[in-house]
């Protein structure tokens, strides 16, 4: 996929609600400077989305240990996986 290679080419971190990227066979995140796939509801919202996303970032000890890592974000939780 051509936006995972240019995540990995450029050292980023992909955020995605594409589901694919859980599959650590297909991606496997130590790859990767950070997998963060985010599970929403259906009728999440733009705002839904900037408050989960929001809510991430400001976990400081979880975005520091993305590089390498696959994180599974959701309403009320965080699973990280790791590479």
């Amino acid at each position: 996929m051509e936006i995972a290679a240019y995540a990995q080419g450029e050292g980023l971190c992909l955020v995605t609600g594409d589901l694919g990227f859980s599959n650590i066979r297909d991606y496997p995140p130590e790859k990767y400077a950070g997998l963060v796939v985010v599970r929403l509801p259906r009728t999440a919202t733009a705002s839904f989305i900037l408050t989960l996303l929001e809510g991430f970032l400001q976990r400081e000890a979880l975005v520091g240990r993305m590089p390498g890592n696959l994180a599974i974000v959701e309403p009320g939780r965080v699973r990280i996986r790791s590479g």
